[in-house]
């Protein structure tokens, strides 16, 4: 109400005081002007917002015979020919003060630097100028407001072509060149944890050199810290803009390319009768609450290891309740119980459990896209239904001929 009765007050001053006859003047100019170039109210004020008539300050008689350009200097060192006094040399008088001092010893006359304004005086505005006098029959330059946005957007190149890109691309090849250092951590991060485990494959095949491996593990524990620092303040499916978000972690591309792009058909699966390739919303809620559940389930492992293991009790918390009820099952017993007899180290443990956690959330998507994957033998699709007790029954086998292999060695 302040407001109103404020604005009120100012519109009911006199036409002709002050402030009031200023704008008047001006709104009449730009009807006026609009009216008389004869391009209509709307597309006519939208031009003079962008340009305004061309009036040229004449130069003082004391520097008519001043020169504007020299040699090399032309690019930066300048006089503007019809403002003698720029902007830059107002703002920062004792900046410039140096240079005008060094200019008058050498030329006779104080010269203001500026990187941008020769440019703009002696190549954008000539441009400007003739160009406009081309189309509407009279010379024209851009307005305070466009002249204003150019300056930022020169800036803003300037500023991230100079300063922010250099400073992003040493601060990263700082990073890499110190990656080897930690060689052994990231050894140990590839074998012990399933999330890595296909670098550690890619390596182990020579697809990799150990040094790319390394960097590839650097990158994606990076995007899984921010995804759980992310996770930790959102609920990942009650908001659409924390679903969004979601789609840019690595993670979940997977289910932004079902979404963008459809299920595709593939001859390793099976597609069920009520199977469609355009996937619902609900299905995206449910695909993105199986991931979250999967990536979450995988950290809690890998602090329960690192925190040495301790027995889950109590269950005061969801994440320590829902590794609870994983323990229960009773594949996670039986390979808990490996371990305690000594048949396999915690590190295999861990990404053992990881690795279940994996294929249940696969075989849980799967589900919801109304899926089933085929066996796989030779390289070729079977016509057998690929199962969880399948892979269980693979990875138990390779524990143990693992395990096997250490002891005779």
């Amino acid at each position: 109400m302040k407001i109103v009765f404020t604005a009120l007050l100012l519109f009911s001053v006199p036409a002709h005081c002050g402030w009031k006859q200023a704008c008047a003047s001006y709104l009449q100019t730009l009807h006026e002007e609009a009216e008389t170039e004869k391009y209509g109210r709307l597309f006519g004020y939208a031009l003079r917002a962008v340009l305004k008539d061309h009036r040229p300050i004449e130069k003082p008689a004391e520097l008519a015979a001043v020169p504007v350009r020299r040699g090399v200097g032309f690019l930066l060192l300048y006089l503007p020919p019809e403002k003698p006094n720029r902007w830059i040399a107002w703002l920062t008088p004792n900046l410039q003060y140096p240079l005008h001092l060094a200019t008058r010893a050498a030329f006779g006359q104080p010269y203001s630097f500026s990187p941008t304004g020769p440019i703009s005086y002696y190549v954008i505005r000539p441009l400007v100028h003739g160009s406009t006098q081309w189309v509407f029959g009279k010379s024209k330059e851009f307005t305070l407001g466009v002249n204003i946005l150019i300056v930022g957007v020169v800036a803003a190149t300037l500023y991230n072509t100079l300063i922010d890109d250099p400073f992003r691309k040493a601060v990263a090849t700082s990073i890499v060149q110190d990656i080897p250092n930690h060689s052994a951590q990231w050894t140990e991060i590839e074998e012990s944890d399933f999330r890595y485990s296909d670098i550690e494959g890619a390596e182990s095949v020579g697809t990799f050199s150990k040094a790319d491996a390394q960097v590839l593990a650097f990158i994606r524990n990076r995007y899984l810290a921010m995804y759980y620092a992310f996770i930790s303040e959102q609920d990942a499916v009650a908001s659409e803009s924390a679903r969004s978000a979601l789609f840019e972690f690595p993670a979940f591309y997977s289910i932004k390319a079902f979404v963008e792009e459809g299920v595709p058909q593939d001859p390793f699966y099976f597609y069920l009768p009520d199977f469609q390739s355009t996937v619902s919303p609900s299905q995206v809620n449910a695909l993105i609450q199986v991931k979250v559940w999967q990536l979450a389930l995988q950290e809690g492992l890998a602090q329960w290891a690192q925190s040495g293991m301790p027995e889950v009790e109590g269950r005061s918390s969801a994440e320590e309740r829902v590794l609870g009820e994983f323990f229960e099952a009773p594949y996670a017993k039986a390979l808990l119980l490996l371990h305690r007899n000594g048949k396999i180290s915690q590190a295999k443990l861990v990404k053992a459990l990881q690795e279940d956690v994996h294929w249940q959330g696969q075989f849980r998507s799967w589900k919801i896209l109304r899926l089933g994957r085929w066996k796989v033998k030779d390289g070729v699709a079977t016509q057998e239904d690929l199962t969880l007790k399948d892979l269980r029954l693979e990875s138990s086998r390779a524990l143990g001929n693992r395990a096997q292999s250490e002891s005779v060695h």
